[in-house]
C-alpha cells in the first residue's frame, strides 16, 4: 500500500468548524542510534573542557596569587631537579634559597658557575644576543695593571666602523674633542657611555701604547647585527656588513706576510649567522685556490650547539650527514649531536693544510670543534698553536654544556649545565683540563689576549709555512 496516497485522502476529509483544512506537521525523521552516541560524546567532551577550564583557572589563580619570589624559586628548583647534570640531594634542594643555588660573592652555590637565573628582560636580551642582535658601540674592555684596553671590537658595529682595534688602551673620552675626560675609573666611563643617547656621537682617545698620546675616534650606540667571521689573505680582507650582515665587503686588513696560497679566517663566536658567514668565507678560500688555512679560535668562548654542528660539517674531513659531532652525557641518558651535512670536500682538497690558533679563552664549542677536527683527521695536535700568555699555554677546558629554559608563564629563565661533552670518536672530555702542549700542540709567546701587533700570528705562519 502507498502510504503517501493514504495520508492525502485522510487530510481531504478532515475539516474544522471554519472549513479550513488543519495544518500538518512535517513528518519526523527516524531517530538513529548514532545521533544518541554523538550527543553522549559531545556531553563528555564539554564536561572535560569545562573541568579543564575550571582546573586551569584555579591553577592560574593559585599561581599568580603566590609570592613571586617563592614561585620563581619553586620553578627553578623543579628545573634543577629534572635537568641539572648532577643530582642534588632532595633534602638539600628542598631547603635551598636562590643564593644557595647560584651562590653569592661570598660563597659558592650548589650549582656550577655556568648556571644562571634570568629575569624576563635579561632572558629576552640573551636570546637577542644569541641571534647576533646587539645595541651599543660594539666594544668590550679588560682592565689590567697597565690600563684598560679593548678586548674585542664586534664585527659590523659602530666601533669597527670607527677604526678602533682590539688591544688599544683607553686614554680619554668626552662629548667632543675639546672636553676630554682623562680615563681613570672604569665605572665613571661606563656611566658616561650609558648616558649617551642612541646615534649620538661621542669620542674616545685610544692607543696601543698605554703611555702614548693616542688618536681620537668618534663612536656612537646603535642597533646592529654582529659579523662573527673574518677573512684575510695577502691580497685583501673580507667582512660581512649591512643591517643583517648580508653583504660581504672588502677592506684594507690584508696580511701581506701570508704565503700566496694561504688565508686566515677568524671565528669570534658560534652565534647569530656565524655558520652562513663561514660558508661564504670558505667559498672565497676555494675560489682563490688557497691550500693553507690559519683558523683563529683565540678568545672564542663558544656558543650554540646547532651552529657548532654546521661549522663542524664544513671543517671535519670525511664527516657526512648524520655523523656524530659530539656526544652529550646527561644524568640519565646519552645523546649524539649529528652533522647536518658533509661540506669539507666542497672547500678543501687532499693538499689542504689547516692550522688552528687557540688560547686560554678558547672554550666550550670552540674546544669541541677542535676535538671533532682532531677525531676526523682534519688536523693533528701538531697543527694546534697555543698562545702562551703570562706563562699559561692551554685552552680553557670546558667540557660541559648548558641549556637555557624559559618559564612561559612569567618569561623568566634559567640556564643549567645539563651534560658532559665528549669528542665524537675518541670519547675524550676535556673538562677542567683543556688542550695542552703535552698533547703535542705548539706553544708560542703572545702579547696578551689580543696579540698586540700580531706577533704570535706571524710567528705561527713562519713556523708552519716557512
Amino acid at each position: 500500500m502507498d502510504t503517501d496516497t493514504e495520508s492525502k485522502a485522510s487530510a481531504a476529509t478532515e475539516r474544522n468548524e471554519t472549513g479550513a483544512a488543519p495544518q500538518q506537521s512535517p513528518p519526523m525523521p527516524p531517530y538513529r542510534r548514532g545521533d544518541r552516541l554523538i550527543q553522549r560524546i559531545l556531553c563528555v567532551v564539554l564536561a572535560i573542557v569545562f573541568a579543564l577550564l575550571v582546573g586551569t583557572g584555579g591553577y592560574f589563580i593559585w599561581y599568580y596569587t603566590r609570592d613571586p619570589a617563592q614561585r620563581t624559586l619553586d620553578w627553578v628548583k623543579g628545573m634543577v631537579e629534572t635537568c641539572y647534570y648532577r643530582e642534588i640531594p632532595e633534602d638539600v634542594l628542598e631547603t635551598a634559597t636562590m643564593d644557595d643555588l647560584f651562590g653569592t660573592s661570598e660563597k659558592e652555590g650548589l650549582l656550577d658557575r655556568y648556571s644562571a637565573y634570568y629575569t624576563a628582560e635579561e632572558l629576552e636580551k640573551q636570546m637577542q644576543t644569541q641571534q647576533g642582535h646587539y645595541t651599543g658601540t660594539g666594544l668590550s674592555f679588560v682592565q689590567s695593571e697597565e690600563g684598560t684596553f679593548i678586548y674585542r671590537v664586534s664585527g659590523n658595529s659602530p666601533a669597527e666602523e670607527s677604526g678602533l682595534k682590539a688591544g688599544m688602551y683607553l686614554l680619554a673620552y668626552g662629548d667632543d674633542e675639546r672636553t676630554e675626560i682623562p680615563f681613570e675609573d672604569f665605572g665613571a666611563f661606563s656611566s658616561f657611555v650609558a648616558a649617551q643617547a642612541e646615534e649620538e656621537v661621542f669620542y674616545l682617545r685610544a692607543d696601543e701604547d698605554p703611555t702614548g698620546e693616542g688618536t681620537v675616534y668618534s663612536v656612537y650606540k646603535t642597533d646592529y647585527t654582529q659579523n662573527y667571521v673574518f677573512y684575510s689573505d695577502a691580497e685583501d680582507s673580507r667582512r660581512y656588513t649591512g643591517e643583517k650582515t648580508e653583504a660581504m665587503g672588502i677592506d684594507d686588513s690584508k696580511m701581506p706576510f701570508l704565503p700566496d696560497d694561504a688565508a686566515y679566517i677568524r671565528i669570534d663566536s658560534f652565534a647569530g649567522g656565524a655558520a652562513e658567514q663561514l660558508s661564504g668565507m670558505l667559498e672565497v678560500f676555494a675560489e682563490k685556490g688557497k691550500k693553507k688555512l690559519v683558523l683563529d679560535l683565540r678568545n672564542n668562548g663558544g656558543g650554540q650547539l646547532d651552529i657548532l654542528a654546521e661549522i663542524a660539517a664544513m671543517l671535519c674531513k670525511g664527516m657526512e650527514r648524520g655523523d656524530p659531532v659530539l656526544t652529550m652525557e646527561y644524568r640519565d641518558r646519552t645523546e649524539t649531536c649529528a652533522a647536518p651535512s658533509g661540506e669539507y670536500s666542497r672547500y678543501f682538497s687532499a693538499e689542504t693544510e689547516i692550522k688552528v690558533l687557540a688560547n686560554y679563552n678558547t672554550a666550550s664549542a670552540s674546544e669541541a670543534l677542535i676535538g671533532a677536527m682532531l677525531d676526523y683527521g682534519s688536523i693533528g695536535y701538531e697543527d694546534i698553536c697555543l698562545a702562551e700568555i703570562d706563562s699559561v699555554s692551554r685552552t680553557y677546558g670546558k667540557g660541559i654544556m648548558q641549556t637555557t629554559y624559559r618559564n612561559f608563564l612569567t618569561g623568566e629563565g634559567v640556564k643549567l649545565t645539563t651534560a658532559r661533552i665528549c669528542w665524537p670518536r675518541s670519547g675524550s672530555c676535556i673538562q677542567d683540563r683543556g688542550i695542552l702542549p703535552s698533547d703535542g700542540a705548539l706553544s708560542l709567546p703572545c702579547a696578551g689576549e689580543t696579540d698586540r701587533g700580531g706577533a704570535m700570528l706571524r710567528a705561527a705562519v713562519e713556523y708552519y709555512f716557512g
